[in-house]
């Protein structure tokens, strides 16, 4: 591949990669194959993506890394157009057919945002940005990264209330060039992966630890309509217990009614990360307000006796 293709290249591969894994899987590759180079015959489209994929998958973990990808791009036949032509042909393609424009850059940016407000306050300010720029932009220059900081300010600050909200973040990006703004969030995503899963975990256990009052090491359905009540803050009890009796079910891997540590972690671990990392937020704030004062056994589980307090099982 030569040189100067890999931006483009790079820049394909990260509009594949719905799921900001940092590789493509053979049902991204397959929607390449279908959408973006166009075989729409289902058998066809399916074999091209097989051969692509075996054909340059060289550590055989049936996934393609973006040096496999840009690989498998240069071996391919391009009848009349050159390469060049056609990975601009297909990054537009493939923005079109993903409908990652608006949508894609608002799930990504709430993402970074929620990674960056790490004071829970709802805004970012010139310290926050001028982290992003220094830690995931990979600014190093102090007077640089400040400089594109408050110029970001600036250009997003619509209210001038020298902060930014999720809104005006997000606005922001939009208004950018689609694919400058998806490239930025992308590798800005990649980045912040390893530390939000770390968070997830974390703040999991912590709120387990919470939840688990009588020191069993496990959760039932009853510590659960807790959580759902007095952390999440869904008051209503039928509500609330459909919500726990959902949730344990989505958890509970052997099926014995009851959740270790090890399935509430990864049961949060395996959700959408902004979600996960909103819920947890929320529920690390609320067991920190009540954790330290007077009031905090009002909210601990063994409070919440009410009158459907005989929910044995799911």
């Amino acid at each position: 591949m030569p040189t100067n293709l890999m931006a483009e290249v790079t820049q394909l591969f990260n509009i594949l990669d719905q799921d900001s894994s940092g590789t493509l899987d053979v049902k991204e590759i397959k929607f390449f194959v279908r959408k973006v180079m166009g075989i729409a015959d289902r058998e066809e489209s399916r074999n091209v993506a097989r051969q692509l994929m075996t054909s340059i998958d060289k550590d055989g973990d049936h996934t393609l890394d973006v040096l496999e990808f840009a690989e498998g791009l240069a071996g391919l036949d391009f009848d009349s157009t050159s390469l060049e032509q056609f990975l601009e042909d297909a990054v537009s393609t493939a923005q079109a057919q993903t409908g990652i424009g608006a949508a894609k850059i608002a799930e990504r940016a709430a993402e970074v945002f929620e990674h960056l407000d790490t004071d829970s306050s709802g805004t970012l300010g010139i310290k926050e940005l001028k982290h992003f720029y220094r830690k995931i932009v990979g600014m190093s220059d102090k007077d640089q990264s400040r400089a594109a900081a408050i110029e970001m300010m600036e250009a997003m600050d619509l209210d001038h209330g020298h902060s930014l909200d999720l809104q005006e973040f997000t606005q922001g990006f939009q208004s950018m060039n689609q694919s400058k703004a998806l490239a930025i969030l992308a590798n800005a995503t990649k980045m912040i992966t390893a530390d939000n899963e770390k968070r997830i975990r974390k703040w999991a256990k912590g709120c387990f630890l919470h939840l688990d009052t009588d020191g069993s090491g496990t959760l039932g359905i009853k510590e659960l309509k807790h959580f759902y009540r007095k952390i999440v803050g869904i008051t209503d009890k039928v509500e609330s217990r459909a919500a726990a009796v959902e949730f344990m079910k989505s958890m509970d891997s052997d099926n014995d009614h009851e959740l270790t540590l090890e399935e509430f972690v990864g049961g949060f671990a395996r959700m959408p990360r902004v979600k996960a990392l909103s819920v947890l937020k929320n529920a690390k704030t609320v067991i920190e307000a009540v954790s330290g004062g007077a009031g905090a056994s009002d909210t601990r589980g063994g409070g919440d006796g009410g009158g459907d307090g005989g929910d044995g099982g799911v």
